[in-house]
C-alpha cells in the first residue's frame, strides 16, 4: 500500500487567504461586504486575502460561522502555510548556499563540462552540488590547483587554460579510481611490456581493449579520456595509491600519435614516478615540431628522456639507422619508408610518423590506415 511522502514541499507556499479569495468569487460575495460582515476593516481583509496576514483563531471562526468552513481547516491551513514559507527559506538558503560553494568550484574546474561528461542529472543546485561532490571524492577544490610548473611539458603553440587542464585532470582521476587492475606492477618486466605494447601498435587491431588488458596484467591502469576545449592535452601519468596511471585522450586519433602518447607515459611510470608517489606527469600538445627536445616541444629533464624513450621504444635506434636515405620529398619519401616499413614488418605509420616528427614534413597522404582501430 503506496503512503503519503510527508516531506515533500511545494516550491510555493500556498495562503489560505488566496483560498478564501476564491471562495468568496465563487460565492459571488464582495470582499467589502464580506468584510463588514466579519467585523474586519476592508483594508486588513485585503491584505490577509493576499497573504500579507495570517489567519487567526478568532478571525477562522467568524469564517466558520459566515460561509460553513470549519475553524480547524483554516487554521490548518495556515499552519501548513507556515511550515512551508519556513522550508522553501531554509530550502532557498540551501539552494544559495549551493550556488556558491558551484561559483567557487568553477574557479577551479568547468562544472558545466563536468555535469556533462559525468551524465549528472539533477533539479536543485544543491542536488547537483551532492552529486558533483559525490563523484569528485577527495578531490577538493584546492588540490584541484593543477601546479603549471616543470610537471607538464608547456607547447608555445598551445593556448593553456588552466581551468579546463584542471577538468580534465580531475575526469583522468576519476575514471581511473574505477578501474582494476589484474597483475601487480613491476618495473623489472617493462622490457617484455615494451615489446607486447609495440607489438599490439604494429597490429592497429582492437588497440586501445589490448592496451588496457595488457597494462593491467602488469598492473598498470590504462584508458582513453577525451579532451576537453581548451586543454591539448596528449597524456597523463600518475599514482592512484601504489598502483601506476596512464590515461590518454588520443586527439588525433592516430597509430603513430597514440603509440608515441602511451610510450611516453610508460617511461614516466618506470622511471620518474616510483621514487614520488605525489608526483605527476601532465603532457600537452607532444606533436607541436620545435627545434628542441627530439623535435618536440620544451622538456625538462623528465620530458627528454621520455620522449627519447618513446622514439627508441617504437623503432630501436640500430633498425632506424638502416633506415631509406632518399630526397625530402613528400612522396618519394613516403613511397620509400612505405616500402622500408613492409620490409620490416611494421606497421608503416610508426615509420613514417617518426619520419614526420623529425624532418617536421607534416603533410603525407593518408589512406585511412592512419586511424586507431
Amino acid at each position: 500500500m503506496a503512503t503519503k511522502n510527508e516531506n515533500i514541499t511545494p516550491f510555493m507556499a500556498v495562503h489560505p487567504g488566496s483560498i478564501l479569495k476564491e471562495e468568496l468569487k465563487e460565492r459571488n460575495i464582495k470582499q467589502k461586504d464580506f468584510a463588514k460582515t466579519i467585523g474586519m476593516q476592508p483594508t486588513h481583509l485585503n491584505s490577509l486575502i493576499h497573504g500579507y496576514r495570517p489567519i487567526s483563531a478568532g478571525v477562522a471562526d467568524r469564517l466558520e460561522e459566515q460561509l460553513g468552513i470549519s475553524s480547524i481547516s483554516w487554521q490548518n491551513l495556515q499552519t501548513q502555510f507556515n511550515h512551508d514559507v519556513k522550508i522553501i527559506n531554509e530550502r532557498d538558503a540551501e539552494e544559495q548556499k549551493a550556488i556558491k560553494k558551484l561559483q567557487y568550484l568553477n574557479d577551479h574546474v568547468s562544472v558545466n563540462t563536468l555535469v556533462k561528461r559525468l551524465k549528472i542529472k539533477y533539479s536543485t543546485k544543491k542536488e547537483e552540488l551532492n552529486l558533483l561532490e559525490e563523484a569528485i571524492g577527495n578531490h577538493s577544490a584546492e588540490k584541484l590547483q593543477f601546479s603549471l610548473s616543470s610537471l607538464f611539458r608547456r607547447s608555445e603553440k598551445t593556448g593553456l587554460d588552466n581551468q579546463m587542464i584542471n577538468t580534465w585532470v580531475l575526469l583522468a582521476n576519476i575514471y581511473a579510481k574505477s578501474l582494476s587492475v589484474k597483475g601487480k606492477y613491476n618495473s623489472k618486466e617493462s622490457n617484455s611490456l615494451t615489446t607486447d605494447l609495440v607489438k599490439i601498435f604494429n597490429e592497429n587491431s582492437n588497440t586501445v581493449k589490448k592496451l588496457t588488458n595488457r597494462f593491467s596484467q602488469s598492473g598498470i591502469k590504462f584508458g582513453v579520456v577525451e579532451k576537453v576545449d581548451k586543454a591539448s592535452i596528449d597524456g597523463y601519468s600518475f599514482m592512484d595509491g601504489k598502483t601506476p596511471c596512464i590515461i590518454v585522450t588520443m586527439r588525433y586519433n592516430r597509430i603513430d600519435s597514440l603509440a608515441f602518447s602511451v610510450m611516453h607515459e610508460l617511461c614516466h611510470v618506470m622511471n620518474h614516478l616510483s621514487d614520488d608517489k605525489e608526483k605527476h606527469f601532465l603532457d600537452l600538445d607532444f606533436h607541436t615540431p620545435d627545434s628542441d627536445c627530439t623535435g618536440y616541444s620544451k622538456c625538462s629533464r623528465e620530458e627528454s628522456e621520455a620522449d627519447k624513450f618513446a622514439v627508441n621504444a617504437i623503432i630501436p635506434e640500430e633498425l632506424w639507422r638502416k633506415s631509406p636515405e632518399t630526397k625530402a620529398n613528400a612522396y618519394i619519401l613516403q613511397k620509400a619508408f612505405t616500402n622500408w616499413a613492409e620490409e620490416i614488418h611494421y606497421n608503416k605509420w610508426l615509420v613514417l610518423g617518426r619520419v614526420c616528427h623529425e624532418l617536421g614534413m607534416w603533410r603525407l597522404k593518408d589512406d585511412g590506415s592512419r586511424k586507431v582501430r
